[in-house]
């Protein structure tokens, strides 16, 4: 299997090991240490993680983007079920789709050439356990030559990875246009921002509302976002529309359980821990055709009322999101569900009207998600702000913007996306893109 690791900088090694077998990997460290001097690679393991910090978060975020991955096997890595069945898989997943570079160091004898990973060319030297060496510095010595040599020789390649955000940035325009209008008047506002957003389910909403969170929020707010990232958190609607005695009482305790972890917290409970944090919070429901009717427009009033009736907190600090997803089935519409899109967009044309009878929040509806067009799609994969650094031969644009767009254009000509009269839905849309992005990058 050939990769390519053209890297600028120092190729990332990720150590997945049993911890009984920590001093075997510090001596492995030790001996790649001459690597990590002469910046050709950095190593990183689980010991790295800072106290305080979601461990299974940082061992994801480093194996997802690691260049080669040792899995350090011994009967005690065989044993361990996240070492065996959560890294080791996803290892294989990343050095499969040639993203990746997994080598088997075998540090004790063990049964592994049946394991998945056993046709796999493992170091030190035919496999022999470093354990069984008579120097077991020759033995890391070895392993070190091995990595050293995959990493400079010219036919070892990682490919570019596609980020899992990247093909979800087609487009969205009008979105952002509308988005950028209205953060510039709630910053002279100073109030909770509540933002309306609608569509078809198959227009990716989730993948949307993490668009705003990592690329037009933070772009809009620089100044406020300085000190972190958003912090997102999903309040879940009630199933069923039932009025409460106080606008509060509509979204309190899921309010609660998300900013105190309590959902019996008091008012005053989660302001102030809404008021702690330094940085703005996004905060997104979803609301489903299914449950337009028929209380679709009763759930809209009481998502507005509730954020209206929040008392005061640090201007800045609040971003709602409700996003109304219209249910599309099969190869077209279900008739009914079609009648119920067309009453929910006229009642969200008409709804801005009504933002003025909610004087503590500066509220906005964005126009609605639909399908992306072929030009669109070209104009993406061109963009250079979108693919800096996607590649290492290329780090200002896309490797082959002609040959993807040839790829994009075979896309919308097949007979399966004819029925969408050219605008392609984001949910398969996005699923061409990765493989147009592998196909046609270096």
């Amino acid at each position: 299997m050939t990769f390519a690791l053209n890297k600028a900088g120092p190729s990332k090694i990720f150590l997945s090991y049993a911890h009984k077998d920590e001093y075997l990997k510090q001596q492995l460290e030790n001996h790649l240490s001459l690597l990590r001097h002469q910046d050709v690679a950095v190593t990183w393991d689980d010991r790295l993680i800072e106290a305080g910090g979601n461990w299974e978060d940082e061992i994801d975020d480093n194996l997802n983007t690691a260049d080669i991955i040792l899995l350090l096997i011994s009967e005690a890595f065989m044993a361990s079920d996240y070492a065996y069945k959560i890294e080791m898989k996803r290892a294989l997943e990343r050095h499969e789709a040639k993203h990746a570079q997994v080598v088997p160091i075998i540090l004790r004898p063990c049964d592994w050439q049946s394991a998945p990973f056993g046709k796999l060319q493992a170091l030190p030297k035919d496999g022999k356990a470093v354990t069984l060496w008579q120097d077991r510095d020759e033995a890391f010595t070895n392993i070190a030559g091995g990595i050293r040599h995959l990493i400079t020789n010219s036919r070892v390649v990682v490919k570019p990875q596609v980020s899992d955000l990247l093909p979800y940035l087609c487009d969205r325009s009008d979105q952002r246009t509308k988005l950028t209008e209205g953060i510039r008047e709630w910053k002279k506002a100073r109030r909770p921002f509540v933002c309306i957003i609608h569509g078809n389910d198959d227009e990716c909403h989730y993948s949307f509302k993490e668009r705003l969170q990592e690329l037009h929020l933070p772009e809009l707010l620089k100044r406020r976002t300085q000190q972190g990232s958003i912090q997102d958190f999903k309040l879940d609607l009630p199933t069923e529309y039932i009025s409460g005695p106080l606008p509060f009482d509509f979204l309190s305790s899921e309010l609660g359980q998300a900013v105190a972890e309590d959902m019996e917290a008091s008012r005053k409970t989660i302001i102030n821990a809404i008021s702690d944090h330094k940085t703005p919070l996004l905060f997104h429901s979803y609301l489903g055709s299914q449950d337009w009717e028929p209380y679709g427009p009763k759930f809209v009033e009481a998502f507005l009322g509730f954020w209206n009736a929040i008392p005061s907190v640090p201007p800045f600090r609040i971003i709602a999101c409700l996003f109304i997803k219209y249910r599309t089935t099969g190869e077209q519409d279900n008739s009914r569900f079609t009648e119920i899109k067309q009453r929910a967009r006229k009642y969200l044309e008409e709804l801005e009207t009504t933002f003025l009878t909610y004087p503590k929040i500066h509220a906005i509806v964005l126009p609605e998600l639909r399908g992306i067009r072929q030009q669109e799609a070209e104009n993406w994969v061109a963009n250079k702000r979108y693919f800096r650094g996607f590649c290492n031969r290329h780090p200002g644009e896309f490797c082959n913007v002609e040959s993807a767009n040839a790829s994009i254009k075979s896309i919308y000509d097949r007979p399966e996306y004819m029925k969408y009269d050219g605008y392609i839905p984001m949910q398969w849309l996005a699923k061409e893109l990765v493989t147009v992005l592998r196909e046609n990058s270096c």
